[in-house]
């Protein structure tokens, strides 16, 4: 009995636990989700998942749990989503060498109903699938891109054995008309044909190649795969793009078939269109106009409001060139619309590209007449701008400023803004006059892929809609507010002796796939966007896709949206990203356009590309007597380091002076052919800030204070004021702004980003040391040439020119008057970056001291029968001979 009653216990005491513990297990809230991914080559080495909340946020990148019969397996947890209700994802490839598009995403809500906790993703499909989907081979995409070749992609790739004797079929569904396939060829990447033991062919062909192989190039072939097929047909399909476009179907054997997709026939002459596109509004009647070579059917949806259902449609007719026309009667102003667009069988809605006011960037175009006023431009050419790169949000947000309208458009309008607590300290606007600066360089307030409602922070490089200012920066986000917000800033601005230069992204959009489809992509699928043969888009921008400015329509669309902004904004200049993106032609068809408008216009841009592109880029150089400028980054790297590692540059010491030396005279004998082509700088909103690099760069060494920080700053500064070019600060450079060291801030929140304004009352030295700076480059026109023959007459190094000793790394030049009307005689600039103090010997002037010691106009007298001067550690001076 004993026995029986332990035997009972201990049966009670293990099994209880293991009940609760499973009840507790059944009813939890396990949010572990499996997602399945199938890749038709089987190949998963190196995947893994990119996943993200909707709208952005919260990013986890998942690695493979394991691999099964369908493909490799990602275990998603819901819980590390902060409650989303969607969640996005993307397979990529290592560090983004590759992506599997388009961007799939889940629905919680939709899975809890399903009672659903696996998922199945195939390579290429848009499609998130409950159940396993059907992986059987099939056609990705076929492409028409002359009117007797197509170009198949396969979801797998194939051997030239395999493509050996393939037979294809292109038929149209509505005609029922077969077109003869006369070869095919499995081709590379490059469009070169991999050839097997014969062409493959079409049904009822009977071509071969009767090209003579040899056999190591047949056993050479056989070893190369590829998922491209090149089809050539005996009779060419007409298209007739005044009516709606056929639909045909490109069926291999094996593969399930695809529509076929009009592509490089769309490039031709005949969809060429110069004429005005968008909404042409006037009381009586508006016109809408715009371009969907495609399309089988465009109509433009009414609404009265940025919410409902459509009060109106009205049917575009096909005009010429691939453009859609209607006129609607009646006066429409502050009346909402999108275009309804059919192509290959599939409906969407979309915004028009030229659309002048949106609701959002996936809102409604908003029909405007906008008569706010906006001051004429100040008068001066770009020789003699101090630009200062800002962003709306940053430059307004702290609660220590006595702006109203934090992170408006019109918080930057305020004037006589000034410290919450120190009055006496002035803010934005007023404290951009008392610097001297006399050009803003604005962050991105095009519109652009963001939440207009929420906080979350965004520097605004996901452009969407170009020619509509961002709600984000609005009081109102649903009438026309932006608009006349945005003119208002502009006005303030210009009123206040300020040129406004816009920060635009013409070299890629937020449409990162094809089958995003906001604008562009909705009108005119790829079009506008460079793509590989396979139909992959070239992502030199590392943003998902490059903008073809190279397109006849693309190129219309970037000249005609910037003439827009300086026609109807007065906008003074534009800063173009990754302007190495742009092709050549169209950034010199551009500039020419734009100093038609007007003359003085400031055009510059980033001679660079952020990864392969899909054009040979726009780089240093090509800008060479072409009216247009470009960024200094290897006088950048050269002053402060690489942000490629932490080597330090010339101010932290671990540099020499030769690239310095090239910087202060204006690059021209490295890529300029005037100083006027250079954009010099030292700080910018990409990577750390000044004080934050040098923070970085010389963490190693115990002997840096911040004393020396301050200088090291100074000197960056200095080089960036005083040398030839145009110089370049970045907002808060001047107070020594931090980003607690973050190296990329562009969604960090305000506490990161913000201009902090008690930084002005801190460094306050700092401050005074740019503002004397900026003074005298405005007093001195020989610190700003306007051409290399004025700085080969007048600059003189002491080493080279003047044969004069000068301490290693030590910089010392002098600058003569010449031609240019300049008060003083000469300058002479010295600059040691050494840890010791070092004595310079002057040329035979009469050399007063504008700058020494750390002070402007110091009690410092030079012997002029003796001249020379000694300079402490990582310090500079500034003399003149006035007379």
């Amino acid at each position: 009995m004993e026995i029986k009653f332990l035997m009972i216990l201990l049966i009670v005491i293990f099994t209880v636990p293991l009940l609760f513990s499973t009840a507790a297990a059944s009813t939890g809230s396990d949010q572990r989700i499996s997602i399945h991914y199938h890749r038709p080559d089987g190949d998963y080495s190196g995947w893994k998942l990119w996943s993200w909340t909707v709208p952005e946020g919260t990013t986890v990148e998942i690695d493979q749990a394991g691999i099964n019969e369908f493909g490799a397996v990602f275990t998603l947890d819901a819980d590390k989503y902060k409650n989303a209700g969607s969640i996005g994802v993307l397979p990529k490839y290592n560090q983004w060498e590759q992506k599997d598009d388009p961007n799939r995403f889940i629905e919680l809500s939709e899975l809890k109903k399903l009672h659903k906790k696996e998922l199945f993703i195939v390579s290429g499909k848009k499609e998130v699938f409950t159940s396993r989907p059907d992986i059987s081979p099939f056609v990705k995409n076929a492409f028409l891109d002359s009117e007797n070749e197509i170009i198949v992609v396969l979801s797998k790739k194939i051997g030239a054995s395999g493509a050996s004797g393939l037979k294809a079929l292109a038929r149209d569904l509505n005609a029922r008309k077969t077109y003869a396939v006369s070869r095919i060829a499995l081709i590379d990447d490059n469009g070169h044909e991999i050839d097997g033991e014969s062409a493959g062919r079409g049904h009822g062909s009977h071509e071969k190649s009767g090209r003579p192989e040899h056999a190591h190039s047949k056993k050479h072939a056989a070893a190369r795969k590829s998922n491209l097929l090149k089809i050539i047909l005996e009779d060419g399909i007409k298209y007739d793009f005044s009516q709606a476009p056929p639909e045909i179907e490109v069926a291999i054997d094996g593969f399930i078939p695809a529509k076929l997709k009009p592509r490089g026939l769309l490039y031709s002459p005949a969809f060429n269109y110069d004429g005005e596109l968008g909404c042409i509004y006037s009381p009586a009647s508006c016109a809408f106009r715009v371009f969907a070579p495609s399309a089988s059917a465009v109509s433009v949806l009414i609404y009265d409001d940025h919410t409902g259902s459509p009060a109106a449609e009205h049917e575009m007719k096909k005009e010429r060139a691939g453009v859609w026309a209607c006129e609607t009667a009646g006066n429409l102003l502050h009346k909402y619309y999108k275009y309804k667009v059919t192509i290959a069988g599939e409906t969407h809605l979309a915004l028009d590209p030229y659309s002048k006011c949106n609701t959002a960037h996936n809102g409604r175009a908003m029909i405007i007449d906008d008569k706010t006023p906006v001051a004429d431009s100040p008068v001066f050419t770009i020789d003699e701008a101090v630009i200062y790169e800002m962003h709306i949000r940053d430059f307004t947000i702290d609660e220590k400023t006595s702006v109203v309208n934090r992170g408006k458009f019109l918080g930057a309008a305020e004037e006589n803004t000034a410290h919450a607590e120190e009055r006496g300290v002035k803010t934005g606007i007023g404290h951009l006059k008392e610097l001297g600066i006399n050009t803003v360089q604005i962050l991105p307030f095009q519109d652009f892929e963001n939440d207009e409602s929420s906080p979350a922070y965004n520097w605004g490089y996901m452009p969407v809609n170009f020619n509509s200012p961002d709600g984000w920066y609005a009081t109102k986000t649903y009438d026309s507010s932006r608009v006349s917000e945005c003119k208002k800033m502009i006005d303030a601005f210009h009123r206040n002796g300020i040129k406004v230069v816009m920060d635009v992204v013409y070299n890629h959009t937020a449409e990162g796939n094809e089958l995003v489809k906001h604008s562009f992509n909705a009108l005119a699928p790829n079009y506008y966007y460079r793509c590989k043969l396979n139909g992959d888009y070239w992502n030199g921008s590392g943003c998902g896709n490059e903008f073809k400015s190279e397109s006849y329509m693309g190129r219309k669309f970037i000249i005609d949206s910037l003439k827009y902004w300086v026609k109807e904004y007065k906008i003074d200049g534009f800063r173009f990203d990754l302007m190495g993106l742009i092709d050549t032609e169209t950034v010199y068809l551009l500039t020419g356009e734009l100093k038609k408008i007007k003359p003085d216009i400031f055009i510059y841009g980033e001679p660079w590309a952020a990864g392969a592109a899909g054009i040979e880029p726009t780089v240093k150089g090509a800008q060479r007597d072409k009216g247009f400028a470009v960024f200094n980054d290897i006088f950048r790297d050269a002053i402060k380091g690489s942000v490629w590692d932490n080597k330090g540059g010339y101010v932290q010491g671990t540099k020499g002076v030769e690239l310095i030396e090239r910087g202060v005279i204006g690059s021209i004998l490295d890529f300029a052919s005037s100083p006027l082509e250079t954009i010099n700088y030292c700080e910018a909103h990409d990577n750390r800030t000044l004080y934050d690099t040098l923070i970085h760069t010389t963490g190693y060494d115990k002997s840096i204070t911040l004393e020396k920080i301050k200088k090291m700053h100074k000197l960056a500064c200095l080089l960036t004021l005083t040398s030839q070019g145009v110089p370049f600060l970045h907002a808060g450079q001047e107070m020594m702004r931090t980003k607690d060291g973050e190296e990329n801030s562009y969604n960090k929140p305000d506490s990161i980003n913000k201009i902090s304004w008690d930084l002005k009352i801190e460094n306050r030295d700092m401050v005074e040391f740019v503002k004397g700076l900026i003074a005298l480059r405005k007093a001195h026109p020989m610190l700003r040439m306007k051409n290399a023959a004025e700085i080969f007459e007048c600059v003189d190094f002491f080493t080279h020119d003047l044969k004069l000793p000068v301490a290693p790394r030590c910089l010392a030049y002098m600058i003569r008057r010449g031609k240019s009307g300049d008060e003083w005689k000469a300058v002479a600039v010295l600059v040691n970056p050494r840890r010791d103090t070092v004595k310079f010997i002057l040329p035979g002037e009469k050399w007063k001291v504008f700058y020494h010691g750390g002070r402007f106009e110091p009690f410092v007298k030079i012997d002029p029968r003796d001249p020379e001067i000694e300079l402490e550690p990582i310090s500079a001076a500034i003399l003149y001979a006035d007379r």
